[in-house]
C-alpha cells in the first residue's frame, strides 16, 4: 500500500512540475538565488562557502532554463 500511495504522490508533484511554466520556474529560482546571495552576505568562512555554492546552482539552473528558450527560438 505504500508504495502505492509513493507511486500517487510523485505523480502529483511530477503533474504539479509540468503545469508550472518556464518562467515560474525561472521566478523561483530566482527567488532562490537571492535569498542564497543574502544569506552568504551575513555568513563568513565555510557557511558563506556553501550558501554561494548553493547560489551557483540556482544560477546554473537559471542558465538551463534560458539556454533551453533560446534554442527554442531557434528552432522556428
Amino acid at each position: 500500500m505504500s508504495d502505492l500511495l509513493s507511486h500517487l504522490q510523485h505523480a502529483k508533484v511530477a503533474q504539479k512540475i509540468d503545469s508550472l511554466s518556464s518562467e515560474a520556474v525561472r521566478q523561483w529560482l530566482t527567488e532562490r538565488l537571492n535569498n542564497c546571495h543574502h544569506i552568504a552576505a551575513r555568513k563568513t568562512g565555510v557557511s558563506r562557502d556553501l550558501w554561494l555554492e548553493d547560489a551557483a546552482y540556482f544560477a546554473a539552473a537559471i542558465g538551463l532554463i534560458d539556454w533551453s528558450a533560446a534554442a527554442k527560438e531557434d528552432s522556428k
